[in-house]
């Protein structure tokens, strides 16, 4: 059924007369399958899933191994470089407090 603008309408409607027991059935034998095909799934994705933990376990175990070494020299670096500020921060600190050279014994310029 067509309408334009809801001002009029072109075309009858027509009930759905159909028997529908028929396909009632069928989808439950549609659903019952479908259920059984989900449950094989899940069946094979957990024995995938414990065939990779099986495979990847050394590897995952060498990443972490990997990362910890990482974390640690990156670590050591970062205490590096606090040791370097600080040794530069006290030597600046020590600048500061030097005796400036007086001018009252030195004679004046001539400019």
């Amino acid at each position: 059924m067509m309408c334009s603008n809801g001002s009029r309408c072109l075309g009858q409607a027509r009930k759905n007369v159909l028997d529908v027991s028929y396909h009632v059935s069928q989808y439950q034998n549609i659903i019952s399958e479908l259920r059984g095909e989900i449950g094989r799934l899940k069946e094979k994705i957990q024995a995938e899933g414990v065939e990779a933990a099986a495979q990847g376990g050394g590897r995952r175990h060498k990443q972490v191994e990997e990362l910890k070494d990482l974390r640690d020299e990156m670590v050591a670096n970062f205490r590096e470089q606090m040791k370097l500020r600080w040794r530069t921060c006290c030597k600046t600190l020590h600048m500061f407090f030097l005796p400036f050279p007086s001018t009252k014994n030195q004679p004046p310029s001539k400019e």
